[in-house]
């Protein structure tokens, strides 16, 4: 850790009321329990996906029923699926290199915390 980088670490330690050799201990130690979070919300997502794809056409059916009988709610219902779907999609593409990082470089990724935190 270079001198700018420990500055930076005792002034968010400052902060927080604690020492930057314990800050930074936590920061390390968190990165890899940040990486099992996001790939278990991995696995809970490909699960969803391979539950909608195994129930499409009954899902499609009652879709396509709903449609039939109140065109309105059935679109506004499809469109927030679709942004939703869309966003997690997006979400999930975003945060993998976090993740990699916090499992194989964890002091990487608790500077990038460090960083984060001194630029708010």
């Amino acid at each position: 850790m270079n001198e700018q980088t420990a500055a930076l670490l005792q002034n968010l330690a400052d902060k927080l009321g604690t020492t930057s050799q314990y800050l930074w201990a936590v920061l390390v130690k968190q990165a890899p329990i940040y990486s099992v979070i996001t790939l278990v919300e991995y696995v809970a997502f490909a699960l969803l996906l391979t539950a909608l794809y195994r129930f499409r056409v009954p899902v499609g059916k009652f879709i396509k029923a709903w449609f039939e009988t109140e065109e309105i709610t059935a679109f506004i219902f499809c469109v927030v699926a679709g942004l939703t779907l869309v966003t997690l999609i997006l979400s999930c593409l975003f945060s993998v290199s976090p993740m990699l990082t916090g499992f194989l470089n964890p002091e990487y990724w608790a500077l990038k915390e460090v960083m984060n935190a001194v630029k708010k």
